[in-house]
Order: structure tokens, then C-alpha cells, then sequence
């Protein structure tokens, strides 16, 4: 179920930004809600859920695609809740979203790397794992298994195989994107580098078998902020609309986002 979008206590919870807008929206996170929340809102947040569950079932699934930039609120929500994230490549994600958004093809692949990098700054997961969708499609039944360790269930047979989906976007990319690779790989290093670290490329081969995960993904990325901000004047400080029309100055939030969710986790690294 994607709760913040078909339940009516969580539509005050959910951004009012669109597809490719949502990570660059600080409040997203709904951190501010933390130190406030009481049990009763659990209770009420339950209660509306319950209405799109069968409430006899051993597991209850949300999915909704903001709990990306959510876990820090969910966590103290649920706090016996698992968490499963999975990562894909960048470019598949800008491809796939921007039939739903208004914003570039380089504005996708920042938003990415700007949700993906949120994440980071909330480890260490508890009771979560982190998967990539390449790795899920290489080896369904290995990748399966540690999810279904994590909900605490015995195995179960694979009843359906995964398609990779991703050969159709990266041959898209391949054919028709090389400026905006190059772009990127200019103006934002640090993503690029960030990218690395959890095995994605902008340019063949696209994916490599290299994730770091556990400590090392917390410290993915480049160990200076300086370049990437001096790279930035070539950005247009213009706003991004989402569908209804809201502006989102891109560059002044990726100014915002950097000192909270980069140079506080790049200057703190051992």
C-alpha cells in the first residue's frame, strides 16, 4: 500500500512536492514532526491504515516512495517496523520519472542522488536493509532470502521472476544523453563519486558488481564540498514547477541541502 497517497490521516504527512521534486523539499523528512508526535497520532495513523489491510495478514507492506527520505520519522513511529530501500541506477530513475515531472533530465539525476544521499545521512539503519534493484534482478532467490530474514519469515518459493527493466532505459541514456552526462560529471563531482561508491556509472558499463555496504556506504561520496559548490554557477538559478505549478528554486535548496545532508557528513568522516 502507498500510504501517503489513498489514506486520509497521512495526506497532511505528504509533500506537496511531485515526483522529482521530493527529496529537494527539506521538509519531506517530517523530522519536525519528531520531538512532538504522540501515541494517539500512532494510534490514529493505525486506526486509517487499517481500512487497506487485511489486518489478519503476518505482514503489513507501505510503500510508499516518500519513505526514502522518511526513516529517521517512521523509526520512531514504528519502532518494531522493517525497513527495506533499494537503490537503482540513476539514470533508469531520471528516465522513469521524468514522464511524471517537468524538471531535466540532470535536475532527475541530482533529485536522485540528493534522496539517495538523505539516506546516508540517517545511518545507521536499525532493522533495515539497503539492496540494489540490479542485484535483486542478478540473483532473485539470495536477495530474497536475506529480505525474508529481515521481516523474520521462513523462505518461501519465488512464485514470480523480476524482469530487468533497467536495458531499456540505459540503452535510451547510451543513445541520447551524452551531453547531460557530460554535464553532470562537470558540475557535480561529488555526485558522481557518490554514484561510484555504491557501483553506478554515467557512462558503460553502467553498473558495477562494487556496492559498499554497511559502514562504507555511509561514507560514499567525494571529501570536499568546495569543488561542487564552485561548480555550481553554471546551474540556472531558475525555479523547477512541479505539475501543480509550485516553484522549487533548484539551485538555493541544493545550497540548503549540502550543508545539512553532505558537509556535516563529509567534515565528520574518521
Amino acid at each position: 500500500m502507498r500510504g501517503s497517497i489513498c489514506n486520509p490521516c497521512s495526506r497532511p504527512l505528504a509533500s506537496s512536492a511531485g515526483p522529482g521534486l521530493l527529496a529537494l523539499d527539506l521538509k519531506s523528512s517530517l523530522d519536525d514532526l519528531i520531538p512532538t508526535w504522540s501515541e494517539e497520532q500512532t494510534a490514529t495513523l493505525l486506526r486509517e491504515w487499517g481500512a487497506y489491510y487485511d489486518l489478519g495478514k503476518q505482514i503489513l507492506l507501505e510503500k510508499s516512495p516518500s519513505n526514502l527520505v522518511r526513516y529517521p520519522f517512521l523509526r520512531h513511529v514504528f519502532p518494531e517496523a522493517r525497513f527495506l530501500f533499494i537503490l537503482r541506477h540513476p539514470a533508469c530513475v531520471a528516465l522513469a520519472t521524468r514522464k511524471l515531472s517537468r524538471a531535466t533530465v540532470p535536475e532527475l539525476l541530482l533529485h536522485c542522488y540528493v534522496g539517495y544521499r538523505r539516506l546516508v545521512d540517517a545511518a545507521p539503519l536499525e532493522n533495515a536493509l539497503v539492496l540494489r534493484y540490479e542485484d535483486i534482478v542478478g540473483d532473485q532467490r539470495a536477495w530474497f532470502d536475506r529480505v525474508f530474514a529481515l521481516a523474520g519469515v521462513r523462505p518461501a518459493p519465488l512464485e514470480e521472476t523480476i524482469s530487468d527493466h533497467n536495458k531499456g532505459y540505459l540503452d535510451e541514456w547510451a543513445a541520447n544523453y551524452g551531453q547531460e552526462a557530460e554535464f553532470v560529471q562537470r558540475a557535480f563531482p561529488e555526485m558522481i563519486r557518490f554514484f561510484a561508491a555504491v557501483g553506478y556509472s554515467l557512462e558503460p558499463p553502467f553498473v558495477s558488481p562494487d556496492f559498499r555496504r554497511n559502514t562504507s556506504f555511509r561514507r560514499a561520496g567525494a571529501r570536499s564540498a568546495r569543488n561542487e559548490r564552485s561548480s555550481r554557477s553554471n546551474i540556472p538559478n531558475r525555479p523547477v514547477h512541479d505539475r501543480e505549478g509550485n516553484a522549487y528554486p533548484l539551485r538555493a535548496n541544493i545550497d540548503r541541502l549540502e550543508g545539512r545532508f553532505i558537509s556535516d557528513l563529509i567534515s565528520s568522516r574518521p
